[in-house]
């Protein structure tokens, strides 16, 4: 993160990565999508943990790395945010 110009987190509310997460899987048991593992409950509840996880332990622990380069980091929490951020590219 040190040699980085910017640094851009995308910040989704935990409830649209489970949303999203609930709709890969979806898409990939209909084969809609495609996977590189085979989709199974098992894999949706791993995705669930992850995401718990995230929220809870790892996301505080990437907030706190990247205080370190608060100049050139970007939070990106919604639509409006990432369409901001395609116009400093």
């Amino acid at each position: 993160m040190e040699s980085a110009d910017q640094i851009f987190f995308l910040d989704l509310p935990k409830s649209i990565r489970r949303y999203r997460i609930i709709k890969r899987f979806i898409r990939q048991k209909l084969r809609l999508e495609k996977s590189n593992y085979r989709p199974s409950l098992h894999i949706l509840q791993k995705m669930f943990e992850w995401n718990d996880r995230f929220q809870n332990q790892d996301r505080k622990q990437l907030y706190h790395h990247l205080d370190l380069f608060s100049e050139k980091t970007f939070i990106l929490r919604t639509k409006r945010d990432v369409n901001r951020s395609i116009d400093l590219i």
